[in-house]
């Protein structure tokens, strides 16, 4: 059933059993409908948009340039995170396993139990979805602190929905979460350093605040 995924990377036990809840146990109506939402891009992007929007209406200037700045570095995260999806190769669940539910062209599909895999190689880990949106969240509780709280439960719905489409595996999901830490650690210290050199200016002060409102 996995011979063409390499024997280094072929799905752990646990991953496979947590998998088959996900996308199979635990597939009901309401989540055919809600996981790819929560999944998609464009929803996201709607939603960051009308966010902006809001903040230019109230003159928010510095507020806006935060978050255009945090959106440029989870472009840079999302780009460097093809680098080791390519070298690892590492099949998606719905191009390797027979019954996988998967969605996409905007139609579920499932494998028949007869399905053969054919692709030598995928780009199933990690996932970039999961990167993406714990750095993002990450990104926007170190501005909004108040919010933090709330904002990592985005990340698990994301990652959950990733396995429900069929698209990763929750190895695939833990790894992006890493690579995200890792960007995240990076601003960190990218943050710090500038707050040696710039913590008087009246630019920095203000574009790295914490806000204590939205």
């Amino acid at each position: 059933m996995l011979k063409s995924i390499p024997s280094y990377f072929k799905p752990l036990d646990w991953e496979l059993h947590l998998f088959w809840l996900i996308n199979h146990s635990w597939k009901n109506i309401f989540f055919d409908y809600l996981m790819p939402i929560l999944s998609s891009s464009t929803f996201w992007g709607i939603i960051i948009a009308c966010f902006l929007l809001y903040c230019l209406g109230k003159k928010r200037f510095y507020l806006v340039i935060y978050l255009i700045l945090a959106l440029c570095w989870v472009g840079i995260n999302d780009f460097t995170s093809n680098i080791p999806k390519k070298q690892i190769g590492r099949i998606r669940p719905l191009n390797a396993l027979p019954g996988c539910h998967f969605f996409e062209d905007n139609v579920w599909h499932t494998r028949p139990k007869n399905f053969t895999p054919s692709k030598p190689r995928g780009t199933s880990y990690p996932s970039a979805h999961a990167a993406n949106s714990f750095l993002l969240c990450a990104l926007l509780g170190f501005k909004f602190r108040r919010l933090k709280k709330y904002l990592w439960f985005i990340p698990l719905v994301i990652g959950y929905s990733r396995i429900y489409l069929g698209k990763h595996y929750p190895l695939d999901i833990l790894a992006g979460y890493l690579w995200g830490l890792v960007f995240f650690l990076l601003f960190l210290a990218c943050y710090y350093w500038g707050e040696t050199k710039y913590e008087q200016t009246n630019w920095f002060r203000r574009i790295f605040k914490t806000e204590e409102q939205i």
